[in-house]
């Protein structure tokens, strides 16, 4: 066994990875075909190319309203969790979805929380996969959505569900816009997240004060993406001395923003901070949970033992009680050794 394959094959747990992002090209192709969207490429071979960051956010947008069944959840659901164990033995995975987004299909919150639910049901059966889900506020869209969200979340209480997220643009909606929706999921026992201090297309668009704005008002436990950190050694600081779970992805939207966000990432774990990697939007990048792995290896010129290390850190930061993440961390480190022993 080679280090790639190693990287490639050690079990993963992911804590940031957006469900429509994650849909195979073929699978959306077909959802789309089935409900009457219009795609605007000539089939699933060039669904996922596309030249900057709003055409990956038209593409994003058109897929999520064309799942709007209860079947169409299932289906999506399953393959996104069956590529991921076959791509990058992804084991446990807490996953993004945004309501609001497949609400402009017609799809209601209890049509998509069947659908999530049973496919990964049937994903646990088949592969052994644990998923958690995590709906999202697209903050692209009004405060008073984002409440109403909450509350639809509130009224329809499961044990898949476990916290919300902040996605999408920050200039759109900074974090304190949404703080009546986060003190309404605090209030009935979510976990909470946030995107903060995020870059686009090599621009940044979100400052470090987003991310104590999300960790004092808003109540974050953990802090996705946060690249801009460092202009503020201040909010690095405290982020190291709190140990905060920071949950990074590469590669990024596109090709050129991996230098970017590699540099950042590299100086995050450098400054000991608390750093795991995730796939982010793998289908539409165009790259597995297991290339995720080698690439990060490679750019950010880490040992198996770090490419390990932030494995497992993603455990001790999942929104899993203590048995659950012993159970996980003797699972995986089990199997980890067992590879490790194969490597040349």
């Amino acid at each position: 066994m080679t280090p790639d394959d190693f990287l490639r094959s050690i079990p993963k747990a992911e804590l940031h990875c957006h469900f429509v992002g994650a849909v195979p090209a073929q699978v959306a192709w077909d959802l789309a075909q089935r409900n009457g969207v219009e795609l605007p490429v000539d089939g699933p071979e060039t669904l996922y190319h596309y030249g900057h960051f709003y055409d990956f956010i038209e593409r994003y947008m058109l897929i999520a309203t064309a799942i709007r069944t209860v079947e169409d959840f299932d289906e999506a659901v399953y393959a996104v969790l069956e590529e991921g164990y076959r791509h990058g033995n992804v084991q446990y995975r807490e996953m993004f979805f945004n309501p609001t987004d497949h609400a402009l299909g017609g799809a209601t919150y209890p049509v998509m929380l069947e659908g999530l639910r049973r496919g990964v049901a049937r994903a646990r059966e088949d592969f052994g996969v644990e998923c958690k889900l995590i709906p999202s506020i697209n903050r692209q869209h009004s405060p008073a959505a984002a409440l109403e969200m909450v509350r639809e979340v509130v009224a329809n209480p499961c044990d898949e569900v476990v916290g919300i997220g902040l996605d999408a643009s920050e200039p759109a909606g900074p974090p304190e816009l949404f703080a009546d929706a986060y003190r309404l999921a605090g209030e009935h026992g979510l976990k909470r997240a946030a995107h903060a201090a995020e870059d686009y297309s090599g621009i940044v668009d979100g400052p470090p004060a987003n991310i104590l704005t999300c960790l004092d008002l808003l109540g974050c436990d953990r802090i996705d993406h946060g690249y801009n950190m460092f202009v503020d050694p201040e909010v690095v600081e405290r982020l190291r001395r709190e140990q905060t779970p920071i949950n990074v992805c590469l590669p990024g939207s596109s090709a050129d923003l991996r230098p970017m966000r590699s540099v950042a990432i590299r100086r995050m774990i450098d400054a000991g901070l608390n750093v795991s990697l995730h796939s982010d939007d793998p289908a539409m990048h165009r790259v597995t949970p297991g290339e995720t792995y080698v690439i990060a290896s490679k750019i950010l010129w880490l040992s198996l033992d770090e490419m390990v290390a932030l494995d497992l850190a993603a455990i001790d930061a999942a929104w899993l009680d203590d048995a659950g993440k012993e159970r996980l961390r003797t699972t995986f480190t089990e199997q980890i050794e067992a590879l490790r022993a194969k490597v040349a």
